[in-house]
């Protein structure tokens, strides 16, 4: 994993995680009490300090998630990307609970990561010619387009002092405007990303 500080442009390496098996880690969040999880195959789990993944929950995440938020109420949300049972967003109380099914997000893909900023959900979703910014309404489960994001492949999302960034695959630290979903690129680096989670 990488700590990246979007204002100076600096990337250092903050920890390495242990592997379970095949599995991949693709994505981090930071849990209320501070905790670091991470979604690896269909399971969620605690990043200890050593590196090694602790279990919260085993096996019943929807097939390839790529996507994880946590909120500041502890409601965990996980986004998949999965053309047989389409895109999906589910929800659990608890990141010890197993998730259940929140939003459908129909003809969208999950393209990358969800993120909880400020009262909204946002998530990136596969467009035509580059992703897109959604946002799904906590009430009612609406999904609805935010904007273009005018680059690909964004497979991570951050909200971080009062900003909303996000990283891609190609390693382009991005800034993103909710409101528009108009984006900013502020550096690259040479870093491979498939998530990004804040207060690491």
């Amino acid at each position: 994993m990488w700590r990246v500080d979007p204002f100076t442009g600096v990337v250092t390496m903050a920890q390495t995680v242990q592997r379970r098996g095949a599995e991949v880690l693709f994505d981090v969040d930071t849990a209320p009490d501070g905790a670091l999880l991470a979604t690896a195959g269909r399971s969620l789990y605690r990043v200890e300090a050593d590196g090694v993944l602790t279990p919260l929950v085993s096996g019943t995440l929807p097939f390839n998630p790529n996507g994880l938020a946590v909120g500041p109420d502890g409601v965990v949300f996980v986004t998949n990307h999965d053309r047989l049972v389409g895109s999906k967003v589910v929800s659990s109380p608890s990141a010890t609970t197993a998730p259940e099914l929140f939003a459908r997000l129909g003809e969208l893909h999950s393209s990358g990561d969800c993120v909880r900023h400020k009262r909204e959900l946002l998530l990136s979703v596969v467009g035509t010619t580059s992703d897109r910014l959604a946002a799904v309404d906590l009430q009612t489960s609406a999904v609805t387009i935010v904007g273009d994001l005018s680059f690909d492949g964004v497979m991570g999302l951050s909200s971080a002092f009062g900003f909303l960034f996000g990283v891609t695959g190609d390693g382009e630290i991005l800034l993103i405007d909710e409101a528009d979903a108009s984006t900013e690129l502020l550096f690259d680096v040479d870093v491979r990303f498939t998530g990004a989670s804040s207060r690491m």
